[in-house]
């Protein structure tokens, strides 16, 4: 029917009026069922004692955060809408002054804006945002944390936003405490010229500074303990031996140990000449005492152990210029007692020649005199066979055959008395040499015959030793520049200390049957193309322990009692070989073996 009424054209208007009637009728019908049944709920709730919209006002009454709404117009204006008692209460404004506008007008043009920027952020987004938001409100610093969820009606469009503000101004400010005090602890750590190095029990590096960075000078990754020597290049203070990974000290304050002035060597490509560190270490632990890590102070000492090292050299320097004084002063003493012993040997020889000389020259005419007197008193008892009573009386009286028979024999001692005088004092003069303090040709045999007639009285038998026996064998040498007063006095140090030894090793010996010997022998040998001269002088005693050989030439040491040895000797004899005649002396010995001292010294000078 429907179709044929719509055919006919000339009620095609009135039948599309009653179609747009009935629509509309039906929509109203609609929207009041639906008004019904949401105030029968209504009814059955307040029935029951409880409305939906009273509790969704009590939630915005007592939130304890703040909670707002925000009505958006079709023009997409924004118009605050409502606000809570925390809003009210933050913000120092009333929900009469807020309701109904702009976020312009009520927080004023410049916060206005930021906010109006939010809320458009969420309506652009179309879904919930969340941000931190500054607002000075009241003229105090306030943050809060908001978030925005848009509503949308039944064509889709948002016409509300609800917000909720946590405010969160005492956590900003302890932020931002905390990050002005890691500024301040950053800059104190990038300005403090000590390393700074913080590590975890896992030993994972948590807080490196510029100082120990370049102390170090390697990145401080992902390096285990095991790698931390190798990786840095971390030495003992011998500067070889790589740090044991147990020894470091921030492995070591892992560990829940302290460490205070451990000194280490750190060699690396940005420091190869190396440089020294000094680290303190400590353990990191919380609150309840559990151990979380471990932190290292380093100072670089580098300048202090050149200082040290300096003032140690100096020290040494000083202590070698009051040692070389002290030996001088000893040599000096020593040679001034010398010298004096050598005018006083000279003085004697002197004075002794001149008598000696003139004894045994009168002993040659004496001699001759004697001789012609045997001879008249031989021929006188062959013409006068029968003499006198008194005279025959008196010749038997001086038994006169007795002195012609004696005084030849008398006369041949006194000879032989008085040469061996003269070789005494010749050996004395030469000894002395006074005459010879410069460089001179000596012969070197001559010296060492000299050296050994001062010492026969201690070489010759006594009562409780029998006497040393003394071996040469010399060969040929030529004549030797040398000082020879000197070199004298060494031959007297090194054959008296034999002597000291032999007696010595006699004395403790339980075998009466052992002899002491002294061996002297010279050759001549070459070192290069230069001629030297070497002269042994070797004992047949106890030797000398390898401890002892190490120091024998040292300034003032000795082995025998107070008393009986200064210990210079044989220092002063080093000095006078090596520094005064550019040789060498040098002492090979074994125990139970004897020792030997060979001195080696250029033919010329």
């Amino acid at each position: 029917m429907v179709a044929s009424i719509q055919d006919s054209s000339p009620h095609r208007e009135e039948i599309q009026h009653l179609q747009r009637r009935l629509q509309f009728e039906i929509q109203r019908r609609q929207e009041a069922e639906s008004q019904l049944y949401r105030h029968q709920a209504g009814l059955e709730m307040e029935v029951s004692g409880w409305s939906m919209a009273s509790f969704y006002e009590s939630v915005f009454v007592t939130a304890p955060h703040g909670l707002f709404v925000v009505n958006v117009t079709p023009e997409g204006e924004m118009v605050m809408a409502t606000v809570n008692p925390v809003i009210e209460a933050w913000t120092g404004l009333k929900t009469a002054d807020l309701c109904g506008k702009t976020p312009e007008v009520a927080f004023g043009a410049e916060i206005g804006s930021r906010i109006r920027g939010k809320y458009q952020q969420c309506i652009d987004v179309g879904e919930s945002i969340a941000y931190e938001e500054y607002v000075p409100f009241n003229g105090r610093d306030s943050w809060s944390q908001t978030t925005l969820t848009p509503m949308r009606d039944s064509s889709g469009r948002i016409y509300r936003l609800i917000g909720t503000a946590i405010n969160i101004t005492e956590q900003k400010r302890a932020e931002q405490k905390l990050e002005r005090q890691a500024e301040i602890l950053t800059s104190i750590l990038n300005t403090m010229s000590e390393g700074i190095i913080v590590a975890d029990t896992n030993g994972n590096f948590l807080i490196t500074n510029p100082a120990a960075e370049e102390m170090f000078g390697n990145t401080f990754s992902e390096v285990r303990p095991e790698g931390w020597s190798s990786h840095f290049g971390l030495f003992l203070p011998d500067q070889k031996t790589p740090f044991p990974m147990e020894k470091l000290p921030l492995f070591r304050s892992l560990n829940g140990e302290s460490v205070s002035h451990e000194e280490m060597f750190v060699r690396h490509e940005q420091a190869p000449d190396g440089r020294w560190v000094s680290i303190n270490a400590r353990p990191l632990r919380d609150a309840g005492g559990m151990l979380q890590g471990g932190v290292i102070v380093c100072r670089d000492i580098t300048g202090r152990k050149a200082s040290e090292l300096i003032q140690q050299q100096q020290t040494e320097k000083l202590r070698t210029a009051i040692q070389t004084l002290k030996r001088t002063q000893s040599q000096l003493v020593q040679n001034e007692k010398m010298s004096s012993l050598g005018q006083l040997v000279a003085g004697v020889a002197h004075e002794i020649n001149n008598p000696v000389n003139f004894i045994y020259g009168n002993l040659i005419h004496i001699d001759e005199y004697a001789q012609d007197l045997s001879e008249v008193v031989m021929a006188y008892q062959e013409h006068y066979p029968e003499p006198a009573a008194d005279l025959a009386e008196l010749i038997e009286e001086k038994d006169v055959e007795f002195l012609l028979s004696d005084l030849p024999q008398m006369i041949t001692s006194m000879k032989v008395g008085s040469q061996r005088i003269r070789e005494i004092v010749d050996s004395l003069r030469t000894f002395s040499r006074l005459d010879e303090a410069e460089c001179k040709d000596v012969d070197l045999h001559e010296s060492l015959d000299s050296t050994l007639m001062i010492l026969q009285h201690r070489i010759k038998a006594k009562p409780d030793r029998p006497a040393i026996t003394v071996v040469k064998q010399y060969e040929d040498l030529p004549a030797i520049e040398c000082y020879s007063g000197q070199l004298n006095q060494v031959f007297m140090n090194v054959l008296a200390n034999a002597i000291d030894a032999l007696d010595e090793h006699y004395a403790k010996g339980e075998d009466r049957a052992w002899r002491g010997e002294i061996a002297i022998a010279t050759h001549l040998i070459k070192e290069g193309d230069r001629p030297m001269v070497q002269i042994s002088i070797r004992d047949n005693g106890p030797g000398i322990p390898k401890e002892i050989r190490s120091k024998i030439f040292d300034p003032f040491f000795t082995t025998k009692a107070i008393g009986k040895g200064t210990g210079l000797g044989m220092s002063i004899s080093y000095q006078i070989i090596t520094e005064k005649h550019k040789g060498m002396i040098s002492c090979q010995s074994k125990p139970g073996q004897g020792a030997e001292f060979v001195i080696t010294i250029p033919v010329q000078q």
